[in-house]
């Protein structure tokens, strides 16, 4: 999982069984577990070093800023949307700026009667 500090904060935790990646501009934060690294390293090397780790898929979880460097770089596969029964006026967004992505629905599900969770391919 890579997210941003704001992001990481609000979570307070690691999640168990997975590796997160907190981007920040203050990569001296102390983490006693390997599962938790923080890093000022830019979307690129984050995803080269992830996969000389040997993993495979990466989860970029936000926040705006976050998702917006990797939307940038041209380095997202697909976005999954959850649609939830809340109306508002305003609220977080998905990109810090401007991005123009190309969408495909791949699949689409519901998480209960009301939720519904819609998984795009971002075409290249």
């Amino acid at each position: 999982m890579i997210m941003g500090s704001t992001t990481f904060d609000i979570i307070g935790r690691v999640l168990p069984g997975r590796k997160t990646v907190v981007m920040t501009r203050n990569p001296a934060r102390c983490s006693d577990s390997a599962d938790l690294v923080f890093t000022a390293d830019p979307p690129e090397a984050i995803l080269a070093d992830l996969s000389d780790q040997g993993y495979t898929q990466a989860v970029v979880v936000g926040g705006a800023k976050i998702n917006q460097l990797f939307a940038q770089k041209g380095l997202l596969d697909e976005l999954i949307l959850t649609v939830s029964p809340y109306a508002f006026g305003s609220g977080l967004s998905i990109f810090s700026d401007s991005v123009d992505l190309k969408l495909t629905l791949k699949r689409f599900w519901t998480l209960d009667d009301n939720t519904l969770c819609l998984r795009y391919g971002v075409v290249h």
